[in-house]
């Protein structure tokens, strides 16, 4: 009796080794009732060599054997004395395998193929293992979550080698079975849940699943059903991670649409979208995602994802109750609002001044709707442009002291990229702030001098005697200055003053003695002109103009 294995059509074995052993398993695929007949086929055989080269001959042969098995789904057919006992399409080949041998003489081999008899399928062909399971559980507000779990791994049906519809075929399958399907689902469904319509019953989310590598697509449903005929919402999304080699952040983004059902109020679908916590879906992915690279032996934690999002887009349409989003995280450990910036120095021989200037801008990351705001407050109530200047300039070795109001300043605001930039200087050259002009002062010294006195001697003589006592020095500052505005601004223009006064005497020598000053204004259509006088006696010898 003649055995002959064909596989596409032809005998894989001709000219390499007589006609195998074949053994037969047959397993049942479930889904209810008996849904599909497995066959697992095994052809154990040996290999036949040439003396005295069998070696080399061997191994030629067991390449072409691999060649003859290199395609899947192709049919296997099984003859005795020309009749086909045995034949299933779209066969798999899931091994081939060669024990340790000397190849000497004989090869041994063993080939398992995996097959799916079409005549054996009371359900659809081409999904080897469908799966589909529904749980309910009562939540504290009398509501039911439903939740329904389809699965499938499908196999090939396409005689077509260059096309594989293994993965389409349990996408199909998958689902015709989703949604509210009175055909598929009521039917599982507990007593207390009858069904009428989607009132009382809601999709809330729904995600899915796809393993390209094993051809198997799955879905998960969540329902709530509410008694009352109140309604949720159904929520998609995805999530993109990603990574900047040369920064080293991590990106997370995650979109999708908040679906309402159909009596739902898009009041109360708002409502239901800002009670969604995106940000914790996102970094729930980006663990997860990081959790084969940072693993507890080698005790790395993965950088935190800000909770500050980078951006959001949100997108209504009112008509089908959807409301669309997409929202951006990082891991930039830098600050939300960052003022980056840059300081020199610049010394005015002339005049006896130092300049310090700073140049810098402020942005920030996150929404581009909500960045200029950011910037906005913080140049407002968190940067302090004069301490940053007046440090650099005493970090130089100077004793004087900038003067407070700059003496140039240009800011220029980006709305729409929310940036801010700035160029400021200060000067330790007094200057009068903002609201004054036409400013003069003089400055006027007298310097300690040593005191002589005339004592008379015998016929009408005199002798100078050195009273070893030195006249007080003075230094007096005499100010002019108009201000644009009838308020009174005395105390500004004094403080002026005594700034002029300050800055030439030395720190050793400001042991202050007696202080005058005396301040007058002449009022004008519009402002006042005032004029000051500050004067200051020393103990000390030197002055510093």
């Amino acid at each position: 009796m003649q055995t002959l294995v064909l596989y596409n059509g032809s005998n894989p074995f001709a000219g390499l080794s007589p006609t195998p052993f074949i053994g037969k398993s047959d397993s049942m695929v479930r889904f209810h009732d008996r849904w599909a007949v497995a066959s697992t086929i095994t052809l154990q055989g040996s290999i036949t060599g040439l003396c005295p080269q069998d070696a080399q001959d061997l191994i030629d042969k067991q390449k072409l054997l691999l060649q003859r098995f290199s395609e899947d789904f192709k049919t296997l057919s099984i003859q005795e004395e020309n009749q086909t006992i045995y034949s299933a399409p779209y066969c798999t080949i899931k091994s081939i395998n060669f024990p340790s041998s000397k190849y000497v003489r004989l090869l041994p081999y063993e080939i398992t193929i995996d097959c799916y008899q079409q005549n054996l399928f009371s359900g659809v062909y081409g999904i080897s293992e469908p799966k589909q399971e529904i749980n309910w559980s009562e939540n504290d507000d009398s509501t039911v979550t439903v939740t329904r779990s389809l699965s499938a791994k499908g196999f090939n049906t396409n005689s077509n080698n260059r096309t594989n519809n293994a993965l389409e075929n349990a996408t199909s399958w998958v689902k015709q079975r989703t949604g509210w399907n009175q055909s598929y689902f009521s039917e599982a469904l507990p007593a207390f849940i009858t069904y009428n319509s989607a009132v009382n019953l809601c999709p809330k989310k729904i995600s899915e699943n796809i393993d390209r590598l094993t051809a198997t697509y799955s879905i998960e449903e969540e329902y709530i059903y509410n008694p009352a005929g109140t309604s949720s919402s159904l929520l998609k999304y995805s999530t993109d991670i990603s990574y900047d080699l040369n920064e080293g952040i991590y990106s997370v983004q995650i979109q999708g649409s908040l679906e309402g059902c159909p009596e739902i109020s898009m009041g109360i679908l708002r409502s239901n979208y800002k009670n969604i916590d995106l940000y914790s879906i996102a970094n729930y992915e980006y663990l997860k995602t990081n959790r084969d690279l940072y693993t507890p032996v080698s005790m790395a934690i993965p950088p935190s994802l800000n909770p500050e999002f980078l951006s959001e887009q949100i997108n209504e349409t009112s008509d089908k109750k959807i409301i669309s989003f997409s929202k951006s995280w990082d891991t930039d450990p830098r600050a939300i609002v960052l003022f980056e910036y840059d300081i020199s120095y610049e010394e005015n021989l002339v005049e006896d001044s130092r300049i310090i200037s700073i140049q810098g801008s402020i942005t920030a990351r996150g929404d581009k709707t909500d960045r200029y705001a950011k910037v906005l407050d913080y140049f407002k109530t968190k940067i302090n442009l004069f301490r940053i200047a007046q440090d650099f300039y005493l970090s130089m070795g100077f004793n004087y002291g900038l003067v407070q109001y700059p003496s140039s300043l240009n800011v220029t605001e980006d709305i729409i990229n929310g940036t801010i930039e700035i160029t400021v200087s200060y000067s330790d050259k007094i200057q009068p702030p903002p609201g004054f002009e036409d400013w003069e002062y003089t400055v006027d010294v007298e310097l300690p001098i040593n005191q002589y006195v005339p004592v008379p001697v015998l016929c009408g003589s005199y002798v100078i005697i050195d009273t070893k006592a030195k006249k007080r020095g003075r230094i007096s500052v005499n100010s002019d200055i108009f201000s644009l505005s009838n308020d009174d601004k005395r105390d500004i223009v004094r403080t002026l003053t005594k700034q002029i006064l300050s800055q030439n005497i030395p720190i050793p020598n400001r042991a202050r003695v007696v202080k005058e000053d005396n301040v007058s204004y002449l009022i004008a259509p519009q402002g006042k002109r005032y004029s000051v006088s500050e004067s200051e006696t020393f103990e000390g010898e030197i002055f510093s103009l």
